[in-house]
């Protein structure tokens, strides 16, 4: 999403995230942990070349940033980006209805990558969407309160910078972004990447942590994408809505620079989740998905749609861009919307 934590509060590089730099950083680390194997299968999709980070903040600039002409066709999946939780907790049922979160989008997105009978261009869509939503997933504002909209109503006031809204000041003042969606970003976002790889190396800080963030996205990956958001919610109740001497950041708060010191190692470590987490997911779905006309069923895509949706589908589509027909639920109906569907 175009928002990022208020615990960004410093002009220093280590707090690019998670706006252009922090989605860049995300799929860069990402892009270096991909297979040979997961990577020509990338390349099949986006074109040779491609880097991950070309691409990783496009569903921003669909949704929130572009031209009208670009959002009122793609405002819709603004949903998508986080999720709204509440008593620091994530409730999939409460907190994602019609599969309209973070966790929702993800799930749907990834079945959608890998399934051949798509149009190359539908693939891409979710190829982006995919690449971007596991970085969000990472943010902890994206799983933040339901009653400020994950902070982006609460404005708070930082002693070395200005007011504002409290999920989007890093992006717009720290970050210095610019309205180009694809303006090649690298230099900022490389010293982070530095800085998270050399944990992830052997011997590194993050490098015995890297089983056990994948464990539980092995067993089962639904179940993962919830325990994701979940720990956002907890995150954003612990650090992003509570200050550094433990009273509730609300309107008008004013922010030490001791609140982005103790909260930093913890958004380095998201990022690296997200990234070696989106390599995980990227080398389990994309190799399968290069050799059947339709993707087989693995871990993450357990779900294959039956021959004769592409109708349906097509219809959907007409409706609400980048919709599809959810043919597995007791009452099909199209992907972000309650309209009616068939296979």
């Amino acid at each position: 999403m175009v928002s990022s934590l208020v615990i960004l509060a410093s002009a220093l590089p280590l707090a690019a995230a998670w706006g252009l730099d922090g989605h860049g950083a995300v799929a860069t680390i990402a892009g270096f942990r991909l297979t040979p194997e997961a990577r020509e299968a990338h390349d099949a999709i986006m074109g040779e070349g491609v880097r991950l980070a070309d691409y990783a903040s496009w569903p921003d600039y669909a949704a929130f940033e572009g031209p009208e002409e670009v959002t009122s066709v793609w405002g819709w999946s603004g949903a998508l980006h986080h999720a709204d939780t509440q008593d620091c907790h994530f409730v999939y049922s409460r907190d994602c209805k019609e599969d309209m979160c973070v966790a929702g989008g993800l799930k749907n997105y990834t079945q959608r990558v890998v399934d051949d009978s798509l149009p190359l261009s539908e693939r891409q869509t979710a190829m982006k969407f995919v690449v971007h939503l596991m970085a969000d997933i990472h943010q902890p504002l994206h799983g933040g309160n339901l009653s400020d909209a994950t902070g982006i109503k609460t404005n708070v006031q930082i002693k070395f910078a200005n007011f504002w809204e409290m999920d989007r000041y890093a992006d717009d003042y720290i970050m210095q972004r610019e309205d180009v969606p694809h303006r090649d970003r690298t230099r900022f976002w490389s010293s982070l990447v530095e800085t998270i790889g050399k944990k992830l190396q052997k011997g590194g800080e993050y490098a015995v942590q890297v089983d056990s963030w994948l464990a539980d996205c092995k067993h089962d990956f639904d179940q993962c994408l919830n325990d994701m958001v979940e720990t956002d919610a907890q995150l954003s109740c612990e650090l992003a809505y509570t200050n550094v001497d433990g009273t509730p950041v609300v309107e008008g708060s004013v922010l030490p620079r001791e609140y982005y010191d103790t909260r930093i190692a913890t958004v380095e470590e998201q990022l690296a989740k997200g990234g070696v987490r989106l390599a995980w997911l990227l080398n389990t779905i994309l190799p399968a998905s290069t050799t059947t006309t339709t993707a087989e069923p693995t871990e993450v895509t357990t779900t294959e749609a039956p021959k004769d949706c592409a109708k349906a589908d097509e219809l959907c589509a007409s409706k609400i861009p980048g919709s599809y027909c959810k043919y597995w639920l007791d009452t099909p109906i199209c992907y972000g919307s309650n309209e009616p569907c068939s296979c």
